[in-house]
C-alpha cells in the first residue's frame, strides 16, 4: 500500500498545557494516529503534530499536561 490507498482524514488535536491553556491543532491523520503519537511522545519527550505545511513540537516534559484527537466527520473547509 502506499499514502494514495488511504483515505485522506483530518482530525483536530486539543493541546492542555501545564498552566491551563488550551490550544486545537488541526492535523492531516485520523484519530487512529493517537497510539503513535503516544509512542513517539514517550520514546522522544516530544509531541510532534504535523499539520498539512506546517509541524508543531512540544516537550512533554513539564510543558503539556495532555492531549485530546477528535476525528472531524468530513475534509475541513481550507483556512490555513
Amino acid at each position: 500500500m502506499n499514502v494514495s490507498d488511504y483515505p485522506k482524514r483530518h482530525s483536530d488535536v486539543d493541546v492542555v498545557f501545564v498552566d491551563g491553556t488550551v490550544q486545537t491543532y488541526r492535523i492531516t491523520a485520523g484519530a487512529g494516529i493517537a497510539p503513535h503519537l503516544a509512542k513517539q511522545a514517550g520514546e522522544t519527550g516530544i509531541l510532534t503534530l504535523l499539520c498539512g505545511a506546517k509541524a508543531y513540537s512540544f516537550p512533554i516534559g513539564g510543558n503539556v499536561r495532555e492531549w485530546t484527537i477528535t476525528e472531524l466527520d468530513s475534509e475541513p473547509e481550507a483556512s490555513e
